[in-house]
């Protein structure tokens, strides 16, 4: 009777191993996963800011060129210049 318990103990600790190894095996994939998708977002979002704040400039500059040309185009026409 004492061989029966002793045949169950490492039958239940082989298989408890296996559990753990499976488990810890998944963790990590899902931590890669994580970190892969937070890192970009911080940098696009900067890079972003700096492409719209180049495009502003550039409009303000066209912008700015088309209001002189037509206060010119004004001036003439009340004659003014």
């Amino acid at each position: 009777m004492t061989s029966a318990p002793v045949a169950a103990e490492p039958a239940a600790k082989a298989s408890a191993p296996a559990k753990t190894a499976t488990a810890a095996k998944a963790r990590p994939a899902k931590r890669a996963q994580q970190k892969a998708v937070a890192a970009p977002v911080n940098t696009d979002g900067f890079a972003d800011l700096l492409k719209l704040e180049e495009e502003n400039q550039k409009l303000r500059k066209e912008l700015s060129g088309k209001l002189r040309a037509e206060n010119a185009d004004l001036r003439k026409k009340l004659g003014m210049v």
